[in-house]
Order: structure tokens, then sequence, then C-alpha cells
């Protein structure tokens, strides 16, 4: 029986471990076959799905974000279906254009639309650029499967919900557009190229840049760590320090300005004296800066009280 903080974050870590690796998705990447949700994947991703590649060492770690967004799904489906009494988790089947066939659990499935839940860390990105490719290739697959069955008519729409899970917009953005084959037969091209590599024993394009990689692909070390242009091993002790010391220093940044935001959401409209410190709210205007211009916004100003000496 777990009785210490730690071992009882160990036991919740333990739990999150088993249930992501045994949800459908992971059965389905285990088993290294290729669903809808790998639709537009990178391709020397799915190569290496293919050849049955063991994943890195590390892939056992918990990925926090993919398991809040799984979480997240499900609740949103439930209170779709709640609500509205549209399908969930419909299991669905498309044919590509050069034959082939995928199987695919869509989220959401309305009197004409198919939706497709996004959990991401703020909005702001995916309202400036879109839906990636893949995101693209995933909901249309299942779009063009719920037209090829008869269950959507040729005009409905494929829709992204991107939701925040950070709480901190709690307005969802949506993206939809009616079948696009341009998107599905670059997908299926795409499909052919990891076909030729397989059976040519070469290496497909990476599709992703690298700091996506090193997130969310469980093969990153073997395919992205026999290119890498780093030098030679680091012995030199000074260094070996400073880099420790670097990383350290990043990771209180990170713990810090986090903080900082969890503060700064609970103090709005918080203005006064703790005895300690001053809170208070300071409106900065507008003002053009070279190239841009700088939106006015409200900065949030807390500082040491300042004694008398007595």
């Amino acid at each position: 029986m777990a009785t210490t903080p730690d071992e009882i974050a160990l036991q919740v870590q333990e739990a999150v471990r088993a249930h992501s690796m045994g949800s459908l998705r992971s059965q389905q990447q285990g088993d290294h076959l290729i669903g809808m949700s790998e639709l537009g994947a990178c391709r020397n991703y799915l190569r290496l799905m293919i050849l049955e590649t063991p994943y890195d060492d590390n892939e056992d770690d918990i990925r926090w974000p993919a398991f809040i967004g799984t979480a997240l799904g499900d609740r949103l489906e439930q209170a779709i279906a709640e609500s509205f009494g549209y399908l969930v988790q419909e299991t669905v089947q498309v044919t590509l254009p050069s034959g082939r066939m995928l199987q695919g659990h869509c989220d959401v499935q309305a009197d004409d639309a198919v939706w497709d839940f996004k959990s991401v860390d703020g909005l702001e990105s995916v309202k400036r650029n879109g839906p990636t490719f893949r995101q693209k290739a995933q909901i249309m697959g299942y779009l063009m499967a719920l037209i090829q069955s008869g269950d959507l008519p040729e005009d409905a729409l494929a829709v992204l919900v991107f939701v925040d899970r950070s709480g901190r917009d709690p307005q969802p953005w949506v993206w939809s557009s009616v079948l696009d084959m341009s998107v599905i037969e670059e997908a299926d091209s795409r499909l052919d190229d990891v076909t030729y590599a397989v059976m040519h024993d070469e290496e497909a394009s990476r599709d992703e840049p690298d700091a996506w990689c090193q997130v969310a692909c469980p093969f990153y070390t073997k395919c992205r760590g026999a290119t890498s242009d780093v030098g030679g091993l680091i012995e030199d002790e000074g260094a070996l320090l400073a880099v420790k010391n670097y990383d350290e220093g990043k990771r209180m940044v990170r713990e810090g300005t986090r903080l900082k935001d969890e503060a700064k959401r609970d103090l709005v409209s918080v203005e006064g004296s703790t005895g300690e410190h001053i809170v208070r709210w300071v409106h900065v205007n507008e003002s053009d800066v070279p190239s841009f211009t700088r939106k006015a916004y409200d900065r949030l100003d807390i500082r040491k009280v300042r004694r008398r000496n007595r």
C-alpha cells in the first residue's frame, strides 16, 4: 500500500502508463498496424511501423498531453452524445484511390458531418496556422468512409474541433471542409512512397519537424539519432556540469513560468495588499514598435512592500 507522497505519485504514474498502453490506439500501434489516424503521418514513421521496429527504450514514459487529450476527448464525446444523440466512436472503413482499405474510429458522427476532437495547449497557433496535413487527412478519411458507406451525404462536412486543454480559452476553434480529394490523394501517394521504401530497404521522407518528433514519435532515436550532426562525446567535467546546470535552469524557468501563469489566472481583478506584497493591475497602452504594433494589455505587478524604518 502506498503511504508516502512519492509512492502515491508513482502509483498514479503506473496507472496512467498501463491505461495508455492498453488503449485501442496503443494496441494498434503496438501491433504495427496502420489505421485511419496514421493517414497522412510521417512516411519514415510509417515505414518503421511496418518493419515492426521496436520503440525507443524510453517509450514507456508517460505522455501526459496525449493521456489528458484522450480523457478530454472521451468526456466530450459523452457530452455530445447525451446532449444531441449523435453517434460516437463508430468503426468505419475507407477504400482509398489505390485500393488500400483502412479502418478507424471517428469521434462524432452527426447528421451531416463527422467531427474529430483535437486537444491543444492554447489555440493561438492553430488559429494562425490551421490544421496539419495529418489532421486533415485523418478527418477526410473518416468523411470519405462514411460517404462510401452511405451514412453521410456527399456534401457532408469534415470538422476538426480544437479544444484548449489548459482551460484558458473556453471556446473551441473549429475548422471544416467538404471532402477534399486532393488531401486523400496526397495521403495515398505517401503510402505508395512508404511501400516503395520498405520494399527497397530505403529510408522514407521525414515529414515532421525535429521538435515535433522529439515529443511525439516513439522511434525518435532510431529515426533521427543516426542523422544527428552533433559532435563527439563530451567528457570534460566542467562542461558536463555546465550542461547539467543549463538544463536545470531551463526546467526552473519552465516551472517558474507555469507557476506565474497559474497565479495570474487566479488573481484576475484582485488588487490590494497581503501585508507582504502589493497586488495591482497596470494597463499598458498600445504602442508602435518598428515593423509591428504592440497591442495594449494589462500587466500584473506584484512586489514586496517597502517597510519603513522604525
